[in-house]
């Protein structure tokens, strides 16, 4: 039986069909039943006995021959493949992309038609413009100008804010074999930007923390930095460049203003208006049979109630906590929970010596609308956690990275996560390029004490084929008993990355895991944490691969009984980013996230502590410790009650939605739109179109600059994205060296010249397959088979009677 039949492959030998295998049982089947038949009639019994006795030996090599030929048939209907690396001259024609936004004047322009003409001099030129005044659309310019296996300069900032985005681009480019490559450039003109950073919608009576961010480019000289709330200065000094400032505001919208004072080349960006909307408490239901600590601080910050029982109604609450109730407290009013989830709302589930296992959840509705499973995640036994670890030795990761290379920091951390790994649990090693290699076989470290020795002696070379790494692995976890996790090292620029996340989302199907680990900056992190997420894994960050060692490492000792640590098992997700934790417990619930929920928060051992997923169009988070009366006393301390506003936060979702009358609307910048969106029964003025029950929305664009009113909302429009980011991107040479590029010195010609030249040698793989050599091998067997029976028939014919 065929495990993982989508993918079937032996070495670096695939099959394209391998579906079309399954066709030989039934093949071999009716061979056999139609070559035991006899259609031949005889006179008696004993002539037809001798003509059996006579023919036996040939109906078997018959036998033997035809399955023998259907196999070989059907191996080429399958079409087996491979791929190989070859190397084919290109065109050095260099296709020059300069920038003619508004921008890119704060550079000397003379630098970019100087390596114009030098260029023109030597090579074959093609020169196109990309921006235009305000517009930064770099990415669709890159896009509009790639032939496919051609090399492009760019002379820009890389400072894009429109279109398509320009990594994406560029990534897109190397699929094409296009190199694409930028010039070293310093901006001749000075500039000082001014924005203020924070939250937009805040709940009354809270504390607010905002950044006055300020971007300084060339010697500006002495500046002044003026911040004003609702009329009132709050920041008033020199020189600033980023200052943290908290609010604490009334009910209703109020105006920031930030605003430098200095003669530099943008005075555009010299002042930025910000408007913050103080909303109502929101409304949450607390439902405990106890006392609990956790209710003073929750009333704190929201409209709570608290009752010791689910009413019938909850119309009205935005959220409902239910603190450590058994299944029997929630059963009787599933019917209403579940209505309300659905519509929109939140839902937090927190543990405690009556809730989960102990509530007996177990099999009940209760658990259909949880994130969670009741039950014990414990640490694996020896035979069922398998692991294989994939690490990308293409020659994308021989390119600089600080003070090593990107293979030298993938080696690096693949004998750091080897190290971490449990010493129960089987690990293999596998390499790729465009082909992929078994560099340590699975099984316990302990058979295999050379493996960091074989990861430290890889080099890179060939292209990349991120999907060939994955079927490597899954071949070879492919039979194995247990659970299937796959960690694949990478910097994430492979050729048909959409093959590698369909990969790796039929990989999950079959119950494999694939966790993914970057290399820094210059990983391609969209594509990363996209085949994480197909392969039901994380992405991990190089400073998170710890986390792995709390899903695959030995538990500490002395830990279970006594203080057990928290630490963020995924750092992309609202509640957790940017949140350091440094809380601990002393129990919890055992508990097993379901497939598609988010684990967030877990135990140093691994187990789910905080999980998350959606119901209908509501949150549910799953709090699998309980509300600081007995375990969690320390996540009520000031640092640590930030994770449990966040979970609740995460459940209100927007707190205008259960509002009978409100109106909203984003702050944006000159001539772009924003929506202005009307809750309640009739909207302010008939140019509204209504988009579900009691909301209402319309468009607002606006030319100038400043606070705008829209009846009882106040707008902030500031100066258009083109000013928002200037000087020259730092992230732009990173981008062209992770996709294979250079940042030229516009005065080296000669090195511009020979790169175009070498580069115009391009390595492409392509796709060999052989159904010939099945095809002439069946031609072979009929042959032989047809010679066979007129060497027998000829022997028979001579042969006395």
């Amino acid at each position: 039986m065929i495990t993982y039949l989508s993918n079937l492959c032996f070495q670096n030998y695939c099959l394209r069909y391998p579906i079309a295998i399954l066709a030989i049982i039934p093949i071999i089947i009716i061979l056999i039943i139609l070559i035991k038949i006899n259609f031949v009639k005889f006179k008696s019994k004993e002539e037809e006995k001798e003509f059996k006795k006579s023919t036996r030996l040939m109906k078997v090599l018959l036998i033997f021959s035809r399955i023998f030929i259907f196999a070989l048939l059907v191996i080429a209907f399958a079409t087996p493949y491979t791929t190989e690396e070859t190397v084919v001259d290109g065109d050095p024609t260099v296709t020059i992309l300069t920038d003619n936004s508004t921008s890119f004047n704060m550079f000397d322009h003379s630098i970019g038609n100087g390596l114009i003409t030098n260029l023109e001099n030597r090579l074959p030129v093609e020169v196109r413009t990309i921006g235009f005044n305000e517009e930064s659309s770099l990415g669709d310019g890159l896009l509009s100008n790639l032939k496919g296996n051609d090399n492009v300069i760019l002379i820009t900032d890389g400072n894009s804010h429109r279109g398509r985005d320009l990594g994406d681009m560029m990534i897109f480019a190397s699929l094409l074999n296009s190199t694409v490559n930028s010039i070293d450039l310093s901006p001749v003109e000075s500039d000082v930007r001014v924005k203020v950073v924070g939250p937009r919608e805040v709940i009354v009576d809270s504390d607010s923390e905002y950044l006055l961010d300020i971007q300084k480019v060339g010697n500006p000289g002495d500046y002044n930095v003026k911040v004003d709330v609702d009329g009132t200065t709050i920041i008033d000094s020199k020189n600033e460049l980023t200052k943290k400032f908290k609010l604490n505001l009334d009910e209703g919208y109020h105006q920031i203003t930030a605003r430098v004072t200095l003669n530099d080349f943008f005075s555009q960006n010299n002042v930025f208006f910000k408007t913050i909307k103080v909303v109502p408490r929101p409304k949450i239901l607390f439902i405990s049979k106890k006392t609990s600590p956790l209710l003073k601080n929750l009333k704190n910050i929201y409209d709570t109630t608290d009752m010791k029982s689910i009413p019938d109604d909850l119309k009205g609450y935005s959220a409902i906590i239910l603190n450590d109730l058994a299944s029997d407290d929630i059963e009787p009013k599933f019917e209403v929970l579940s209505e309300f989830v659905a519509e929109g709302n939140g839902m937090v589930v927190i543990g405690g010596e009556r809730a989960y296992a102990r509530g007996l959840y177990k099999d009940s509705v209760v658990e259909s609308l949880l994130p969670v499973k009741i039950g014990e995640g414990e640490k694996a036994t020896e035979s069922n956690v398998n692991i294989m670890i994939v690490l990308d030795i293409s020659e994308s990761t021989g390119l600089a990275f600080g003070s090593d290379t990107a293979i030298d920091v993938e080696k690096s951390l693949a004998i750091d996560i080897l190290n971490d790994i449990g010493t129960r649990y089987k690990v293999g090693v596998v390499a790729f390029n465009h082909k992929a290699f078994r560099i340590v076989p699975l099984g316990l470290k302990s058979d295999n004490p050379e493996a960091p020795i074989r990861i430290a002696s890889l080099r890179d070379t060939g292209g990349t084929l991120v999907y060939s790494g994955l079927r490597k692995a899954i071949y070879e976890l492919n039979g194995v008993t247990g659970s299937k996790n796959i960690i694949l090292i990478s910097d994430g620029i492979t050729q048909h990355p959409q093959t590698a996340i369909d990969e790796a989302r039929s990989a999950a199907k079959e119950g494999f895991k694939v966790f993914t680990v970057g290399i820094g900056d210059k990983t391609n992190e969209a594509f990363m944490n996209s085949l994480a997420v197909a392969g039901g894994g994380i992405y991990y960050k190089p400073d998170e691969k710890q986390n792995l060692k709390l899903l695959f490492g030995d538990v500490e000792e002395g830990l279970e009984d006594e203080i057990i640590s928290l630490v963020v098992s995924n750092s992309n997700e609202f509640i957790t980013r940017s949140l350091p934790i440094s809380a601990v417990i002393s129990g919890y619930n055992y508990v097993v996230p379901k497939d598609i929920a988010k684990v967030l928060v877990s135990t140093n051992g691994g187990d789910p502590i905080v999980t998350t997923w959606r119901y209908g169009l509501g949150n549910v988070v799953a709090y699998t410790t309980d509300d600081g009366s007995k375990w969690g006393g320390y996540m009520l301390s000031k640092d640590n009650f930030k994770l449990v506003m966040r979970m609740v936060n995460f459940a209100v979702g927007d707190p205008s939605r259960t509002m009978k009358s409100d109106i909203d609307v984003k702050d944006t910048t000159m001539g772009i739109s924003t929506s202005i969106m009307f809750t309640g029964e009739k909207p302010p003025s008939k140019d509204y179109s209504k988009v579900d029950e009691n909301r209402f929305v319309k468009q607002f664009i606006s030319n100038d600059t400043g606070f705008h009113e829209v009846h009882t909302a106040i707008v902030a429009v500031n100066y258009p994205l083109e000013y928002d980011k200037v000087g020259m991107n730092e992230e732009l040479p990173i981008l062209v060296s992770t996709v294979g590029g250079q940042v030229f010195d516009p005065n080296d010609i000669d090195k511009i010249v020979s790169t175009i030249k070498k580069n115009s040698r391009r390595s492409t793989i392509k796709t060999v397959e052989y159904r010939w050599p099945f095809l002439i091998a069946i031609i072979i067997l009929l042959l032989f088979e047809i010679g066979f029976r007129k060497i027998r028939e000829i022997i028979s014919w001579r042969s006395p009677k």
